[in-house]
């Protein structure tokens, strides 16, 4: 498959580009200009991500497309509503966009707000999202976007929802994260490629991702009993057993993290 990849500011892009490649996938990169693609795409495409005209070129002969998100201001996301409206019903047939846990609103809550409390765990894509703060609100219109698309007859669509992702064991990642969850970069990456053609039953779907373990130094169940004593816990969570349920991860993509934190 010929799959349109984009943006390449993204620190996504190499590690994705490698995957979509291990799969045996062709990449074509989109940017404003050919230097920002690297040595990173097998097939280069510039344009303004800010014109349906110009993505409607770019995404011509390709099967799918995967959007990196990193949606942190109206023009990121008026970008992604430029490449909805460009993809038609005879368009790539399968759009992949990466987005964000925060979409929850676990993190960076006002200080006026009451602390993030889940309905269940462990959490999975059915737990309600609420947004308190302008990024977490413009991820979730990200998602809006591409399931809009997709229910308008265009390209089947997958949101792939991670939490804070680690780059190297010398990077440290977020750390008021009350769900713990982490995953490492060619573990998201990994999981991207293989929703570019796995197989999808609904117009647009939500897989969420993560590493197998929690990052907090206490084990599971001590955290949940001193966060969370009142709320219903489907199973058991032995060990360091992450707080995010990724048995639809594996189920639709085959997808395992292969990193954990506590290794």
């Amino acid at each position: 498959m010929r799959v349109l990849l984009t943006p390449p500011t993204s620190r996504l892009f190499a590690p994705t580009a490698r995957s979509l490649r291990a799969a045996g996938h062709r990449v074509r990169g989109y940017a404003p200009s050919a230097d920002a693609l690297g040595e990173h795409a097998d097939e280069v495409a510039v344009g303004s991500p800010h014109s349906p005209d110009e993505w409607a070129w770019a995404t011509d002969g390709c099967d799918a497309v995967v959007h990196l998100g990193g949606i942190e201001t109206p023009e990121d996301l008026t970008a992604l509503v430029a490449l909805a409206t460009s993809i038609d019903a005879g368009g790539p047939g399968r759009l992949v966009l990466a987005s964000d846990l925060r979409v929850l609103g676990h993190l960076d809550r006002p200080v006026e707000s009451p602390p993030f409390e889940p309905v269940r765990l462990p959490v999975d894509e059915a737990h309600p999202v609420g947004p308190h703060d302008g990024v977490s609100a413009l991820v979730l219109a990200a998602e809006d976007v591409v399931r809009g698309a997709a229910r308008r007859g265009g390209p089947q669509a997958v949101a792939v929802r991670a939490p804070s992702i680690w780059y190297s064991p010398e990077e440290p990642i977020r750390g008021d994260d009350p769900l713990h969850g982490h995953i490492y970069v060619d573990d998201l990456a990994d999981a991207l490629a293989r929703a570019v053609d796995a197989r999808m039953s609904d117009p647009f779907t939500v897989i969420m991702v993560a590493g197998a373990d929690s990052t907090a130094d206490d084990e599971t169940s001590v955290v949940v009993a001193t966060q969370w004593p009142e709320v219903a816990v489907v199973g058991t969570l032995p060990g360091w057993r992450s707080l995010l349920d990724t048995r639809k991860s594996r189920s639709l993509l085959d997808w395992k993290p292969q990193r954990t934190w506590h290794e």
